[in-house]
């Protein structure tokens, strides 16, 4: 806390001394001519320490493009950019900061951040200059431009989102100040007027709900929409508590700060928010880093937007040049561009985050933008146990597992995991087809250990009436038997990463539910090539197609980078475990990273010789699991893999599906597990849409764009063979700890990139 407050403190002293931005001699040196952004924000303590946070992403924002060298105009004049403070903290100073910034022949102003206070600028017409703003209650007009989606487009958000929960009773509260009936009128006309069972209204003086929260008990109430202050939102939880009620909240209005008062259960509470540090994309958390390297702080939930301001500005000198009347145009009219918000349309955009927050910490539940939810999970199913269906049916699903020893763990957690969704979908109604048939699941489990088991196993499927086969997770139980499930018409969906399960495969009866060992390699090179700067490695791998083909994947994105270079590449036999001549050559070649694709037991030997020879750097294995992380701790050296999911991933969708398996089965799921579970649901999905004919299934598959499960995205439209995902994480294992370091969905990083 100290720190903060000396950071805060160190800024505003920069501001009232310097009043700024200094730039570096070798930034000022490349550029032509530099142009004054205005900034109008707080001079009291509590304003200051606020609007400072703004300010301090804009100044980051004007560092870096002015050390990238700033910008060129249509002219061809290379322009830097540079920051001017102005303190304001009634209307009337909102108003002689703005004159005196116009004098200042700055191009744009940002601020006040304060709505009030911004109405002023409205009040008076259209400014001399752009003003841009960040808050969601802030006007816009000619010439101002708010960045930041308004309070309705949040209520739309959060009407889009219980509605794809299918909650048919939802009871509104909302404080009877103007933000707040905005929100409410909104809310409720993005959702049937049907599903709202109880509308309270109260005054913004009002303390007790204990009332209000027995109406809505009494309702039967499932979900509810709050827009009211924090303390009586905390008032509302409490009395909700007492009056035993469980359901799930989207809270709207908050300030930012309700987590660091409340004292309420919060486990099924969502807030609205345009941005926040906790946003799971990769702008956003460059940001944060970013911010948090210049000023030792973390950036205000409207910092962002801020941010982004200064480089809407910045494209506008890019593309019209410097004169005022054209910034202002090409403001107002300018196409999409992404920032670290979002997508701004005219430099507006319509991006809202909801927030769940959960035993004191934050994470981004869903994002909204254009009206559609970019990232929630596609199994929020509706129940239709009420409803009226001309017939019902089973349709059965198959598993085929194993019994070999080392695998049983895996195999329990995928059959909990398979199991899990059947009951929740089941619970729900089951599924009913278009032609109003209700289907719900059923599970039979088949063994095997070779090819020639799996072959007879599914046989024996197609002879039970089983009509998708989940399984096998061993690639060798599936590469010689690819066409099978065409011959039998079924269709067969495998965890096996194998690339040539597709590949070879041509009747696409046979799907593939995780990523590939090359698209696994293929991301492991990139992490390591782009977000930590490595750039010596030698691989091992072992003699065998798995081993051979990782690595190859691995060394092909290597070559083709322009910074890394692979300094040898080993062999060993299949059943090899002494590593001592390898170790030889790897520490010989002094590289900073070994990177494997070889058997549990020669990965071991190798990490441990490495270990007792002192060697100090990053040892990539292409199959960590659990187990090789609890049998091979090795202090000094850093242990990361690829993988396609693990229980401690960072999306909301893996965090839920993670907390609802170790609820129902005491254990955490196996990285296999979320794979299966999303097949279900893609089950659900395809038969909900297209019947449940297997050529009508086969079809949907193959024709999703996009599906979200706890695994992550499923693209299966843009490879049109079989293969559904390329969703990958980079996960640490040090200390016991296993952390998610990034994700890629392909060969591009989508959150936690360097």
């Amino acid at each position: 806390m100290n720190a903060k407050r000396l950071i805060f403190g160190s800024a505003a002293l920069a501001l009232a001394l310097v009043g700024t931005l200094t730039l570096s001699t070798s930034a000022q040196s490349t550029l032509d001519e530099r142009l004054r952004i205005g900034f109008i924000g707080g001079s009291s303590s509590a304003a200051n320490n606020r609007d400072v946070q703004l300010y301090q992403a804009a100044v980051l924002a004007v560092e870096e493009l002015n050390n990238d060298d700033g910008v060129v105009a249509p002219d061809d004049t290379r322009y830097g950019f540079e920051i001017i403070y102005y303190e304001a903290d009634t209307q009337t100073e909102v108003l002689d900061a703005l004159s005196e910034a116009v004098d200042d022949e700055v191009i744009a102003v940002l601020g006040p951040n304060d709505p009030t206070l911004a109405q002023a600028i409205s009040d008076e017409g259209t400014p001399d200059v752009p003003v841009l703003l960040g808050a969601s209650a802030a006007p816009d007009g000619r010439y101002i431009y708010r960045l930041s989606a308004d309070y309705a487009t949040w209520a739309e958000a959060a009407a889009d989102y219980l509605t794809q929960r299918h909650f048919d009773k939802i009871g509104m509260l909302t404080v009877n100040t103007d933000s707040a009936i905005s929100a409410h009128d909104a809310f409720e006309a993005a959702v049937d007027g049907d599903v709202i069972v109880a509308d309270i209204s109260f005054d913004a003086d009002r303390s007790d709900f204990s009332a209000e929260a027995q109406t809505i008990r009494d309702e039967g109430a499932e979900a509810l929409f709050i827009w009211a202050r924090n303390d009586q939102t905390e008032a509302l939880l409490e009395a909700l508590d007492d009056a035993r009620w469980d359901g799930v909240i989207v809270f709207g209005g908050n300030d930012g700060a309700f987590l660091e008062t409340t004292s309420a259960d919060t486990g099924d509470v969502f807030g609205l928010a345009n941005w926040s540090t906790v946003a799971y994309d990769a702008a956003s958390q460059s940001f944060v880093v970013d911010y948090s390297a210049r000023w030792g702080g973390v950036p205000s939930d409207d910092s962002a937007a801020y941010y982004d301001a200064v480089a809407l500005i910045a494209n506008a000198v890019d593309n019209s040049g410097a004169r005022v009347s054209s910034i202002a145009n090409w403001l107002s009219n300018t196409g999409e561009l992404n920032g670290v918000q979002g997508m701004y349309d005219g430099s507006q955009t319509d991006t809202v985050r909801l927030l769940q927050w959960q035993d004191g910490t934050t994470i981004e539940a869903a994002r909204f933008a254009s009206g559609e939810c970019q990232n929630c999970p596609a199994y929020f199913v509706e129940d239709t146990s009420d409803a009226d269906a001309d017939s019902s049916a089973t349709f059965r699903i198959g598993l085929l597992t194993t019994d070999n020893s080392a695998q049983q763990a895996i195999e329990e957690s995928i059959e909990n995991s398979v199991n899990l969704a059947i009951r929740e979908i089941n619970d729900l109604g089951g599924v009913i087809d278009p032609d109003n048939t209700r289907y719900t699941f059923s599970l039979d489990v088949y063994t095997a250990n070779t090819a020639d088991d799996a072959a007879s196993a599914l046989q024996q499927a197609v002879d039970d009436g089983v009509q998708i086969m989940l399984g096998p997770d061993f690639n060798g139980l599936i590469l010689s038997n690819l066409t099978d499930a065409e011959q039998n018409s079924i269709l067969q969906f495998v965890s096996a990463t194998n690339g040539q399960i597709t590949q070879d495969e041509s009747g696409d009866y046979v799907f593939q539910i995780r990523a590939t060992d090359e698209a696994l390699a293929s991301a492991a090179a990139d992490y390591l090539l782009n977000n930590r700067d490595l750039t010596r490695f030698v691989t091992v791998a072992a003699n065998t197609d798995y081993g051979v083909d990782g690595i190859s994947a691995f060394a092909d994105v290597v070559t083709d980078s322009d910074n890394g270079d692979i300094l040898m590449s080993l062999e060993h036999d299949v059943t090899e475990t002494d590593m001592a001549a390898l170790v030889d050559q790897i520490i010989n070649a002094d590289a900073e990273a070994v990177v494997v694709w070889t058997t549990q037991p020669a990965a071991s030997a190798l990490l441990a010789e490495l270990h007792d020879r002192d060697w100090d750097g990053v040892f990539l294995y292409g199959y960590l699991t659990a187990a090789f992380i609890s049998e091979n701790a090795a202090d000094g050296i850093e242990l990361l893999g690829p993988v396609n999911w693990w229980s401690t991933a960072d999306s909301w969708a893996a965090q839920d599906f993670s907390a609802r398996f170790t609820d129902r089965y005491n254990s955490d799921p196996m990285p296999q597990s979320a794979a299966y579970y999303d097949a279900v649901y893609l089950l659900q999905q395809a038969i909900s849409a297209n019947g449940a004919d297997i050529t009508d299934i086969q079809s949907w598959l193959l024709e999703q764009a996009s599906f979200i499960g706890a695994q992550g995205e499923y693209t299966p439209e843009t490879f049109a063979n079989g293969e559904l995902t390329r969703s990958v994480l980079i996960i640490g294992a040090n200390g016991g700890l296993v952390t998610e370091l990034s994700r890629y969905n392909g060969d591009v990083c989508v959150a936690w990139c360097g």
